[in-house]
């Protein structure tokens, strides 16, 4: 299957920012502020153990929802949150939601050691963390072998999502696949979100990481926690080491998708905001979307990360643009 590039104009709708929502951060900062009440008792819910084979006790957590009076959906959406979020964090609830609405089914998914598999795991997920994602896709294979499967990553689970498409198998696997404002160079993201302007984000995302990661003994005994100041600090001296990599600078380097975009085979909506506040547009200058056939890019004038907060919409708008997209893989 492949999708010509597509032009944003032609098919998917432009982004009207809501009121008060306007600018980078109010955009970023929306689902913090009003914290939208998400419902989804309505829907017939699974709780997902998985075993990972990969020969220690960590088990694959996470929740698969059908719409009710849907027994084998026709489309099935996984969702993949970012860094420090779960699958009960309220932009992954808000997706599941809306494809609820539109009767498509979802599977809301803990990365390694995130959410309920927290205290089942031993190990964490980082950016190019990938092999949890074939035993689950397998799995739903099995329950599903008719449905079309699409995976939906939000920032840093958008990049760990393109890592695991550059694997030629993965066209075996899934039938297309959705990013939302990835880090995809994460050398320059890092070095954004250290910049004074972003002192907040930076603040609160360094203190989410380290009560996710050094709750556990293994990752306690890798660095003290007090002595690490900044994202880079957590990344040289935390994930780089329990990761395997030399470093910060080759663990930003080994993981980051933005050079492997070429490489991906498999339909993918690329959403990214003009104004993000962590992830500037400066990571796409040295890549020619327009010369990737798999690939359509969406990239708003405004939008933040993660907020993509329109005035028409109950939802964020790169849910509606991501149902178009599903609708156009079933054609």
């Amino acid at each position: 299957m492949c999708l010509t590039y597509v032009v944003k104009s032609s098919v998917f709708p432009e982004l009207n920012p809501a009121f008060p929502w306007i600018g980078r951060d109010l955009q970023t900062l929306c689902n913090f502020l009003s914290w939208p009440r998400v419902v989804l008792e309505g829907s017939n819910q699974e709780s997902l153990f998985l075993d990972t084979y990969d020969g220690s006790t960590d088990q694959i957590t996470g929740f698969m929802h059908r719409p009710c009076g849907i027994t084998k959906p026709k489309t099935l959406v996984v969702l993949v949150h970012g860094m420090a979020g779960s699958a009960d964090s309220i932009y992954v609830k808000m997706s599941a939601a809306y494809f609820l609405s539109q009767n498509i089914a979802v599977v809301r998914l803990n990365l390694r050691g995130a959410g309920s598999s927290g205290n089942l795991c031993q190990r964490r997920y980082h950016a190019g963390f990938t092999q949890d994602f074939p035993i689950v896709i397998q799995y739903l294979r099995r329950c599903y072998p008719q449905a079309l499967i699409v995976m939906m990553g939000f920032s840093l689970g958008g990049n760990i999502i393109l890592k695991w498409l550059t694997d030629s198998t993965t066209l075996s696997y899934i039938d297309g696949a959705i990013s939302v404002s990835a880090p995809l160079n994460l050398s320059i993201t890092q070095q954004e979100i250290a910049r004074w302007r972003n002192i907040f984000y930076h603040k609160y995302l360094l203190a989410c990481l380290k009560k996710e990661f050094l709750s556990v003994h293994l990752y306690q005994n890798l660095a003290y926690g007090k002595s690490i100041k900044t994202i880079h600090d957590f990344d040289q001296h935390i994930i780089a080491k329990a990761g395997g990599f030399h470093g910060a600078d080759d663990y930003y380097l080994q993981t980051s998708a933005i050079n492997d975009l070429p490489k991906i085979q498999v339909p993918l909506l690329l959403i990214h905001a003009q104004d993000d506040p962590w992830i500037p547009m400066r990571i796409f200058e040295n890549t020619n979307l327009k010369q990737l056939p798999h690939i359509i890019p969406l990239f708003p004038k405004t939008g933040g990360h993660l907020g993509f907060h329109d005035q028409r919409f109950e939802t964020p708008w790169y849910n509606i643009c991501s149902y178009i997209f599903i609708q156009q893989l079933l054609v």
